[in-house]
């Protein structure tokens, strides 16, 4: 797929030999979260090395690639269509469900920041947004901490609408904005 921009990029399932390159990014995108004073992923409890290794094991795990940079990897997302109970529970969220009985989660998005402002992230998510389509799943589902307004932007840009909010269980700083992206009218 080429943008614009010139830039060729493709998604992938992630496979184990992709981990340390996701743990990099990971760990440069939780430096930048904390130079913009965002409270999220910063305690070392979420996310763990572990959740990325699930959600490759499951097939879950995405990697996106520029093909221009000898298929360098520069991001990451897990594609989960495993029920979440922070998404059916105790959280204030206004999910639009009589559309869609399944739904598709994206966790864990990360972009390399060498690519910041060319709208990759965007790309990113409407990549994956196919993939569930191919998948025949039609209601995407997205959280993100409520002061990471840069990732807030990009998932509305993306044509995610906003839900509601959702508590975390066990981490700091809880709560996170809920989006729902409905990509077919059932009739």
């Amino acid at each position: 797929m080429i943008f614009k921009e010139g830039i060729m990029l493709s998604i992938r399932q992630a496979t184990m030999a992709d981990l340390p390159t996701v743990m990099n990014l990971i760990n440069s995108a939780i430096k930048v979260l904390a130079e913009r004073q965002i409270p999220q992923w910063h305690d070392g409890k979420y996310p763990l090395t572990s959740d990325f290794e699930n959600d490759i094991n499951h097939g879950e795990g995405y990697v996106l690639v520029d093909e221009d940079l000898d298929s360098k990897i520069i991001g990451y997302a897990a594609l989960s269509s495993c029920p979440d109970k922070v998404y059916e529970e105790g959280s204030e969220v206004n999910f639009n469900n009589h559309v869609e009985s399944n739904y598709m989660i994206v966790h864990r998005v990360v972009v390399d920041s060498s690519v910041k402002g060319k709208r990759i992230g965007l790309r990113f998510l409407e990549m994956l947004q196919a993939q569930a389509n191919e998948l025949e799943y039609h209601d995407l589902r997205i959280d993100t901490h409520p002061k990471n307004i840069a990732m807030r932007k990009t998932i509305m840009r993306a044509g995610y609408e906003e839900v509601g909010m959702i508590y975390l269980p066990e981490v700091a700083d809880n709560d996170r904005v809920a989006y729902q992206l409905l990509t077919r009218v059932r009739i």
